[in-house]
């Protein structure tokens, strides 16, 4: 089990790393933001300011018979977004946010990935990562990256 202190922390100290090798003008806030579901989630996203890095909590699902030799896989999801106003910003700004948006995910993903997890020296990432551009998430525009937890 992942316990949600711990990812909490471990996303935590994975903005501090990619805020400081990024280089970009576009920072992500240094608190993820965590939620038990999606819909929670937006209600706590809603008035936030700036790049967000956050999602719903890791599942604590176990459907194997054999407990003893089971190992549990953690299906996450993690979005990063920021609220944009399209009447305040050209389409070649929006551009530049999502290019630098998918620049931070990459470096997010490379941190996952190098099992930089740091939740638990037994906690791995499987190596699967898909991602999608956000487009009026309530508001808010980025990128979502779904992954495997082992």
């Amino acid at each position: 089990m992942i316990k949600i202190k711990d990812y909490k922390e471990a996303l935590t100290e994975i903005i501090a790393k990619v805020n400081k090798e990024s280089g970009s003008v576009l920072q992500i806030n240094s608190i993820p933001i965590l939620s038990p579901d999606e819909k929670a989630f937006s209600k706590k996203i809603a008035e936030q300011g700036g790049l967000i890095l956050g999602g719903s909590y890791p599942p604590d699902d176990t459907d194997s018979a054999d407990e003893d030799s089971f190992i549990p896989e953690y299906d996450c999801l993690l979005f990063l977004i920021q609220k944009i106003d399209l009447s305040n910003i050209t389409d070649q700004e929006l551009e530049q946010f999502y290019d630098n948006v998918a620049d931070l995910m990459r470096l997010i993903i490379d941190h996952i990935r190098e099992n930089d997890f740091g939740c638990d020296k037994q906690i791995r990432s499987l190596g699967k990562f898909h991602t999608e551009w956000e487009s009026n998430y309530g508001g808010f525009y980025g990128k979502s990256v779904s992954f495997t937890l082992q």
